[in-house]
């Protein structure tokens, strides 16, 4: 329990606005996956997903798989738009590579996402009444 703990401890001093440290980020988040993996035992990797990672590594400040099977979702953080760009790439020569008897293969997709480092912001104005 010390290693999840000092693992959450680490991704949210790493999200903290002032730091913006993607690289620590990251690493927390492969972290979290690789403790996630033993707690469930073998076989919750499935081959291609280990194959895409292997792909990811030089790329990715961090990744981990996401959602309880049937199909779940990578999480894949990356540190620059240009590192973003490579890691559609390494998506993209991945997903060829797959053999075309797998069934994962036309369900790959790549979505993209950005942070808000501002937050959340609030403001109350006025009343009309």
């Amino acid at each position: 329990m010390l290693a999840v703990d000092s693992t959450a401890q680490s991704a949210n001093s790493a999200v903290l606005p002032s730091t913006g440290d993607w690289t620590a980020l990251g690493a927390a988040i492969s972290t979290y996956w690789e403790q996630k993996k033993r707690m469930a035992g073998p076989g919750c990797e499935p081959a291609s997903v280990t194959n895409l990672l292997g792909c990811l590594a030089p790329v990715a400040a961090g990744c981990a798989l996401a959602g309880a099977g049937g199909g779940g979702f990578l999480l894949v953080l990356a540190r620059t738009p240009a590192d973003a760009y490579a890691i559609r790439e390494a998506v993209a020569a991945a997903r060829s590579a797959v053999d075309l008897a797998s069934d994962d293969r036309m369900a790959w997709t790549v979505h993209a996402a950005t942070v808000d480092m501002e937050g959340l912001n609030i403001q109350q104005l006025p009343s009309a009444c």
